[in-house]
């Protein structure tokens, strides 16, 4: 009925009997032609220029079906959608379908739509980090590695509050470190140290946050900064993925930075070599 009534231009009529069933038949998503007539809706939406509608019926399918067939046609249809009248956060989740199709280009250009219209607000904050997060994501996709690390800076320097932002610095680390490898610039070993430095202090509570200061103790030991390096071990949270192996490489910082100093006949050895102790029992 439903399809009968869109193909005649009757879209109105059609989303009520795709309703009409999907407000009356119990767990009608789970009937055999339950996600058909979600995915008829969304199509009588998109006949009656209800795009929001349509994008939000999409969405529906998708966390139905998020791996089978009809989650990916509502990928298709999420991403195929016009943008006029759409909000900021829904331009996005567009954007998001479009670079899953493999249209970077539309997808760049909506992630810029989003940017543009998402406020000063902290809701706004977050669009946009995740817009450029986005942006930075599909240029590195697409191997285009400087202009990767631009987005990802700027989402972290201009969103700094939005929840996206430690993300985004990230990222920013594993490109930098992709164009090292690469290009074996100093200047990108140095943007590593800034934005794990800039991780860590700023969102010490950030997943990968305790990542950074690992890998800054370590390098700091190997250069045998070794006070430096026990105090990044100490500044990992209790309860963050690395802290146990943090307090023991602190420890073991100590224990050589009471070795250094004993060889070299400096005063101090003896304090750290008890702070080690301290610490190794605890590890």
């Amino acid at each position: 009925k439903a399809k009968l009534l869109s193909e005649e231009g009757r879209h109105q009529e059609a989303r009520a009997a795709c309703d009409e069933f999907l407000e009356t038949i119990p767990d009608p998503l789970l009937s055999t032609s339950g996600p058909a007539v979600l995915f008829a809706r969304a199509e009588a939406e998109i006949g009656s220029s209800a795009i929001a509608e349509a994008g939000a019926t999409a969405q529906e399918l998708m966390t139905f079906d998020p791996t089978g067939t009809w989650g990916e046609r509502g990928r298709r249809l999420l991403g195929s959608l016009p943008v006029r009248g759409l909000s900021p956060d829904k331009i996005l989740r567009v954007a998001e379908s479009t670079s899953a199709r493999g249209d970077f280009s539309r997808a760049l250009d909506l992630c810029r739509q989003a940017r543009e219209m998402s406020g000063t607000d902290s809701a706004g904050a977050d669009i946009g980090a995740e817009a450029l997060l986005l942006t930075g994501n599909i240029y590195r996709w697409s191997g285009r590695l400087h202009e990767a690390t631009v987005a990802f800076d700027t989402a972290a320097e201009l969103y700094p509050s939005s929840q996206k932002a430690g993300d985004a610095l990230w990222q920013a680390v594993n490109t930098y470190l992709e164009l090292h490898g690469k290009e074996k610039r100093p200047f990108y070993s140095k943007r590593v140290d800034e934005r794990m430095q800039t991780l860590a202090t700023r969102y010490p509570k950030h997943p990968f946050a305790s990542n950074v200061e690992l890998i800054i103790g370590r390098r700091l030991e190997g250069q045998q900064e070794y006070a430096a390096a026990a105090e990044a071990f100490d500044r990992i949270a209790p309860g963050s993925p690395n802290y146990e192996e943090s307090v023991y490489r602190a420890a073991r910082a100590r224990l050589l930075l009471g070795m250094a100093l004993k060889k070299e006949k400096q005063a101090g050895a003896q304090a750290s070599f008890e702070e080690a102790e301290r610490g190794l029992l605890r590890a």
